[in-house]
C-alpha cells in the first residue's frame, strides 16, 4: 500500500495489518496550506476594496454602500474570527495582529449586498 504522509508531504509504503475495516486519514492541515480559494462568487456584490493585501496588523476596507456595514472574517476552514458592524460612513479598519499568518476570506454585506474577498495575513 502506498500512503501519503500530510505531516511530511511524502509518500510512503507500508504494510496494512489483518482485518482493517477502516482507513482514516486527516489531511485538513495539508489541504489548509496547499489548496486557497482563488475567490468566491455571488450573485448581487457589494464594491469594497481591501488594503493592503497582504496584511500584517491592520486592513483596510473601503466600501461603495449607501446603509450600515457588517464586515466578517473567516479562517480558511469557515471558523468566524472577525464580527464588526460599522455605521454609514464610518472608517472600517480591522486589526488583525491577534491572527496567524495565512489566507482568510474578508465578507462585507450591506444592504441585502454582499461580496467576499480573499486576503492573506503574513
Amino acid at each position: 500500500m502506498i500512503v501519503f504522509d500530510t505531516y511530511t508531504n511524502t509518500y510512503e509504503t507500508g504494510f496494512v495489518p489483518g482485518p482493517v475495516s477502516e482507513i482514516v486519514c486527516d489531511n485538513t492541515i495539508f489541504a489548509l496550506n496547499n489548496y486557497i480559494l482563488a475567490s468566491v462568487i455571488t450573485h448581487e456584490e457589494i464594491d469594497f476594496r481591501v488594503s493592503p493585501n497582504p496584511a500584517t496588523d491592520k486592513l483596510k476596507v473601503t466600501v461603495n454602500a449607501t446603509e450600515d456595514v457588517l464586515v466578517r472574517v473567516y479562517s480558511l476552514n469557515g471558523k468566524l474570527v472577525i464580527r464588526k458592524d460599522f455605521s454609514l460612513g464610518e472608517n472600517i479598519e480591522l486589526f488583525l495582529d491577534f491572527l496567524p499568518s495565512g489566507a482568510y476570506l474578508v465578507n462585507v454585506s450591506s444592504g441585502g449586498l454582499n461580496g467576499t474577498k480573499k486576503i492573506q495575513v503574513l
